[in-house]
């Protein structure tokens, strides 16, 4: 009685109506003592529903609807479908080996009870197959479709997954990787990457890394959102996430956008730690402070970015103020280079030689961004120059004397300022290189 009561509870795992109507009839065989008549509606009702899920997927998944075209012409022309459907979704990682095996050891079962054979069906084997169906089967509401994301999880223990650390190469292979999958498997994978990163060392946890970072470039909104809840909230307590999740970013600003205050204090934490760790030398290497500055303000904005994130993006101002991934982030915002441009100003003429030599060495790039400038802006930077090298720092001094040949259009801009507003331009020279204009000209000649 004890089995029974066994059996009969797990009809209430089935959730479709009309398999569980078959199930029922097997449970009425089973009681009656008519095993074979349990073991036959038991494999009628697994096939019947593994091809009603099958036709479920086929609606969003391009290899489900492949396998349900082909079985549905064979049971149209009521051919037999179940070796070829549990085949096919075998071959395409939409069922697991372990569960074609043991719809095999049903099949097996079933043959011998449904032809004459000799062979009687026993009880266990018919609790068995009852069991197994409903348990394997029935009760999940849909067929495997994470294989294929378990799989891409498995490689990237591999040595040689991602040969190169270049963005575009870790883009390029992720969506290789991930080319198969469906979207509706996107927030279990992303999930699986980040329990995974708990565990994982070496060259499989920088695979991991890099995974992440390429799915991020991706900029797939059911990505996004998966990846800012699993890895930006819910890492960003931890340090051994903190690589991770600047990589993140740095693929795809937006995973900064409008996190809670809590997480987002973290994540600015995280995003000035890494600032100490780099170098001016390395500003076009993924996971740069700058290039995690240019993607942000790119996504959300230069306001967002200062209002959320104001303390890394103060320091990484004042840290990388001539790196290009900074100064084609101020060429669409105002604001931002307005911000930028005191920063130049003070380090222009700054009485800290190191500091004014700096900007001279990286005049040609500011040179570059004259077109973005003002007038009286081009001005203000030369005579900032110009009041270095009065106090004696010598690459200030060197650009002086060579009448700014290193920076031709901030010359250029600075002189017409110089012709169409003389006053503004005195007070400026006057003030900032503590000369007169006639003396200024000289080094404009």
């Amino acid at each position: 009685m004890a089995m029974l009561a066994d059996m009969e509870e797990l009809l209430g795992e089935i959730s479709n109506a009309d398999v569980k109507k078959y199930m029922m009839e097997a449970y009425a065989c089973y009681g009656a003592g008519a095993y074979r008549g349990c073991i036959v509606l038991s494999y009628i009702a697994v096939f019947d529903d593994i091809r009603l899920k099958l036709a479920e997927l086929a609606k969003t998944n391009s290899q489900a609807k492949k396998i349900w075209v082909d079985i549905k012409k064979l049971g149209d022309g009521e051919k037999v479908f179940e070796n070829p459907m549990i085949e096919q979704l075998t071959k395409q990682d939409l069922m697991t080996v372990a569960d074609r095996k043991q719809l095999e050891i049903i099949q097996s079962l079933r043959n011998s009870a449904a032809h004459p054979s000799g062979i009687e069906a026993t009880a266990e084997q018919a609790r068995m197959v009852y069991s197994e169906v409903i348990r394997r089967f029935l009760a999940n509401p849909i067929l495997r479709t994470t294989l294929g994301a378990d799989r891409v999880i498995d490689r990237l223990s591999t040595a040689n997954l991602f040969p190169t650390a270049n963005a575009k190469d870790i883009k390029s292979i992720t969506e290789d990787e991930i080319r198969t999958l469906n979207p509706s498997v996107y927030p279990y994978l992303v999930k699986k990457l980040v329990e995974g990163m708990d565990s994982w060392t070496g060259k499989h946890k920088t695979n991991g890394t890099f995974m992440l970072f390429g799915l991020a470039q991706l900029k797939n909104d059911v990505l996004r959102q998966n990846l800012k809840t699993s890895l930006i909230s819910g890492k960003s307590n931890d340090p051994r996430f903190s690589p991770a999740i600047v990589l993140a970013i740095t693929a795809d600003g937006d995973l900064a956008h409008s996190l809670p205050e809590p997480v987002s204090m973290r994540v600015c934490q995280i995003l000035k730690d890494n600032i100490d760790s780099s170098s001016t030398s390395s500003v076009r290497n993924i996971g740069h402070p700058a290039m995690v500055f240019n993607s942000m303000v790119g996504a959300i904005g230069w306001k967002e970015t200062k209002a959320t994130y104001g303390k890394f993006a103060d320091l990484v101002l004042k840290r990388f103020p001539y790196a290009d991934p900074i100064l084609n982030a101020a060429v669409d915002s105002d604001d931002l280079f307005a911000e930028l441009f005191e920063i130049w100003t003070e380090n222009a003429q700054s009485g800290t030689f190191e500091t004014a030599n700096a900007f001279v060495d990286s005049i040609e790039l500011v040179d570059a961004f004259a077109e973005n400038m003002t007038d009286s802006q081009a001005l203000t930077l030369l005579a900032s120059i110009v009041g270095a090298a009065r106090h004696g720092a010598w690459r200030a001094k060197e650009l002086r004397d060579s009448n700014f040949v290193r920076a031709p259009d901030l010359r250029a801009k600075a002189e017409k300022f110089m012709s169409l507003k003389k006053a503004k331009s005195k007070k400026i020279i006057e003030d900032i290189a503590n000369m007169t204009v006639d003396h200024f000209e000289q080094y404009l000649a």
